[in-house]
Order: C-alpha cells, then structure tokens, then sequence
C-alpha cells in the first residue's frame, strides 16, 4: 500500500492526462471497484455559480438531521484532503493512501484506454470510501460541466440540483447558454426530481424543464417571491423562506437563492426532515473564500470570483456593503476563464489592482493580466504571491478595503499567510 505522500504524489501525476470529458473510463474503474456508488444515496448538484454554498448548506443540514454525510466538492483550498468529507472531516491521510491504493490497483487492470484522468481517480477514491464508511448519504459537486462529468455515476440520485447557470469553460462545454444549460442538465435522472431557481436565464430555464419534462423527473423550482431577505451584512444575511427563519452565516444576498436551493433538496430528499433541523444546519455553515472576510481592521475580503456569473455577485456585494468606497485589489486568474468578463464587472470599482499568477500550470500571468487591467484601474502592476503581498498591499491600500479575487488556486495560496 501507498504511504499519503505517494499517494498525493501518484493522484497528481495523473494530471499528465489532463481533461477528458466522458463516463466511460470511469464507469470501467467503478466496475473494477466493484461499483461503490450502488450503495451509496445521493444528492447531485451542477450549476455554474453556487455549486460549493448549496453543497455546504445540504451536508450542514444532513449533519444536523443525524445522517453519516459524505461531501464530495472541488477544488480545495488548503487541503486536498477537504475534497473528501464525512460529517465536516477531511479524510484522513492513512484512509486517502488505502483508498488511493486500492483504485491504482484497479486502474492498472483495466486497458491502457481506460486509464483515469486526475479528477476521476479521486471521484473513484472519494466513492469508495463512503462506501466503506457506510455513509447515510453523499453531497456531490460536479466538477466540470455535467452530462460527462465523472460524478455523473448515480443512476438514481436522492435529488439533483440545478444552481445558477452562466457562460464557464465555454471551450468544453459550448458557447451559448444553451449549450451550457444542456451539459448541466446531464445530471438530471428519470422520474428523479431535480431542484433549481427561478433567477435563471430564460433560455437556460427552457432547457431546464424541458429535460425535466422529458425525464419525467418532477421539477421544484425556488421562487423569488417565496423569499423574505431580512439583513444583508458582510458578516451574513437573515431570511426567512416559507415559514423558516434562516440566519445564513455566508455574505451576499444572493445567498438567499443557494439556501433555499439547499432547503428545497433537502426537503425533497428527506420529507421528514423538521424546520428546526434545517435552520440549525444552515446556521453552522462555512464556505471559504465565498465574501470571507480574512481580518476587519484592515478590511480584508477573500473571494473566489473567475467567472462572469461569480464576478457579478461579487460586484454586487462590494456595491452594497461598500458603497461609494473606492478598493484595493489583488487578483490571479486561470487563461482558461473567461477572466475579461469577469473583469468588466469588478475593475470600476477598483483605483489600484495587484496582478499574480496563481499557482497552476493553467494560469494567467500576472504581467498578462496586468496588461488587460490597463486603462481599466488608475493603478495596475504584478508582484509575486510570498509572504509579503499582504502586507505590502495593506500598507499601498493606505486605508482602503481590500479585496483578493480570482481564482480559487490562489485562494488557497493566500491563506497560508492568515493562519
């Protein structure tokens, strides 16, 4: 057996294969682990933005209801080991390395044709260790896309989960909404039910329940209307949402929609599950870099946004909480991203930006990003991600809150140097 260094180091050079969007490799894997995921019960959720928050909501709740709870998310921020969870704990280093070992084993049964990307090695790992940990119930993020994505195993899920649809990865997945609406519908089971919003573009909402329709899967939709949002702070928002009072402790009003995504298929899930179970589930939930604020005084907020879709929410926020402010900002993004976009939405709310590159060999160099940056800020240069960006940015800042956005590769990065 693997030793967890070994075994991290063998999961990542699986990274040589890169992306490849399809189910077949995966399903020769799970057949060869003797299919795991058949004895697992699942709540599947894919969407463009607010994939990770319905996921934080819906294993905080099954927590509280009492269920063994499996979280299946990415990326990580930290830890790789927070990939995988049981009832809010990583994996530990001696499980991932048997787990790891045993699904090497088996890939290395299979044809050369049929070996694993990185991402469905540690799909396969994650399913077979719920499933010998017997878990209740599993939370599973798509990690790209849908229709081919390697979580996209369960043949009857729980519920699945429709969250807000925007253009990502329109190189894989296509260039239209519809496109992109028709891959994340992939999950979508017969006679499953699915959950989603009614914030969703017309065009992606089409597909949506038309795919529903089809599949002959019941479609529960959250409506605007059935939420009542009370406060809306930097430290979290208060709603209540048919009759629940909910304090959700994550910031952005457009938290509401992923917390009744979340009430919706939980309820779906589990009938019998109290309101009281639900609201202390949501009230104990954290999602890291999702509007975290690192330290008050200085201001320091951390957000995940490379999308458009997220780039917008976040825009949102800092408008709302922060109005009139002028900000300080440090930002990395993926080349692969549709970062222009996402720039549009927060360079005007920016005097001075810090461009890095984030630590991933897809990543937009910082004197790139820069580049596109120029004539959008009043200040824009390129600095390295050490120990010392921080406090170099609080001292340039002067005052001024500021705000780390971009990808959630150096979300990760930057929170070694808050620890």
């Amino acid at each position: 057996m693997m030793d967890y260094n070994t075994a991290i180091e063998y999961t990542h050079s699986l990274l040589r294969f890169g992306s490849r969007p399809g189910l077949e490799r995966i399903k020769a894997l799970l057949c060869a682990l003797k299919d795991p995921q058949k004895k697992l019960s699942a709540v599947h959720i894919a969407g463009t933005n607010g994939k990770g928050s319905v996921c934080a909501c819906l294993s905080k709740i099954f927590e509280r209801k009492g269920l063994k709870t499996g979280l299946f998310i990415s990326p990580y921020i930290v830890d790789f080991r927070e990939r995988m969870q049981i009832n809010s704990k990583f994996i530990s280093k001696v499980d991932y390395a048997e787990a790891a070992s045993e699904v090497k084993e088996a890939a290395e049964s299979l044809d050369e044709s049929l070996h694993p990307t990185e991402f469905e090695f540690v799909t396969a790992a994650a399913l077979l260790w719920f499933s010998k940990m017997n878990c209740d119930v599993v939370v599973l993020e798509t990690g790209l896309g849908g229709r081919l994505d390697s979580t996209n195993i369960f043949e009857n899920p729980l519920c699945t989960v429709i969250t807000s649809i925007s253009t990502d990865h329109t190189a894989v997945l296509g260039d239209t909404i519809e496109k992109i609406a028709i891959e994340k519908c992939g999950i979508i089971k017969k006679d499953c039910p699915v959950v989603t919003c009614d914030g969703q573009p017309p065009k992606a909402m089409a597909v949506i329940e038309t795919t529903a329709k089809n599949l002959g899967a019941p479609l529960k939709v959250v409506k605007k209307e059935d939420i009542n949002l009370l406060f809306d702070t930097a430290f979290g928002i208060d709603l209540i949402y048919k009759g629940i009072n909910i304090h959700q402790p994550l910031a952005g009003s457009f938290q509401a929609e992923n917390t009744c995504l979340a009430v919706e298929a939980a309820k779906t899930a589990f009938p019998d599950i109290s309101d009281d179970v639900i609201s202390k589930g949501i009230e104990r939930v954290r999602h890291p870099a999702r509007f975290e604020v690192m330290s008050k005084s200085p201001l320091i907020i951390l957000d995940g946004a490379h999308n458009d879709g997220g780039a917008k929410a976040l825009s949102q926020s800092l408008e709302n909480y922060l109005p009139g402010q002028r900000l300080f900002g440090i930002c990395g993004m993926l080349k692969d991203k549709e970062y222009e976009k996402a720039l549009s939405h927060l360079a005007p709310l920016f005097d001075e930006i810090i461009t890095v590159t984030p630590k991933n060999s897809r990543a937009l160099a910082a004197e790139e990003l820069a580049e596109c940056l120029k004539g959008k800020v009043k200040k824009v240069y390129p600095s390295a991600v050490d120990s010392g960006l921080v406090k170099r940015a609080v001292e340039a800042a002067n005052g001024r809150p500021i705000v780390i956005f971009g990808s959630l590769y150096l979300a990760g990065e930057i929170y070694k140097y808050f620890s």
